[in-house]
């Protein structure tokens, strides 16, 4: 679950896991599921995702806070090296995780 606490900037706990790396689990559980992925898909696109918070220096607070846009934020979180999002199923389901996750917070 989401622990309480203050959000610290992207401050990486010894051997625990990164903010980027939570995200990146966290998108994945959701936006995959019933998807019929197989378990190195979901690692692929977890290992994607995590790059790319770590590169846009996104972390769950700064999603949920929403200086992006939902749509803005699931194309930074789903590009490839290469700019491609290989499935727009996923593209979607991210943007409609961000947007949850957002409603959540502040219902």
């Amino acid at each position: 679950g989401l622990g309480g606490g203050g959000v610290g900037g992207c401050q990486v706990g010894a051997g625990g896991n990164t903010d980027a790396e939570e995200l990146a689990d966290m998108v994945v559980a959701e936006v995959c599921r019933g998807m019929g992925m197989s378990s190195s898909e979901k690692r692929r696109i977890s290992k994607r995702v995590e790059r790319n918070a770590r590169l846009a220096r996104l972390d769950l607070a700064e999603i949920v806070e929403g200086r992006h846009g939902s749509e803005t934020i699931g194309k930074i979180l789903m590009t490839d090296s290469r700019g491609y999002c290989r499935s727009d199923q996923l593209l979607w389901n991210t943007v409609d995780f961000i947007r949850s996750l957002r409603e959540s917070r502040y219902h």
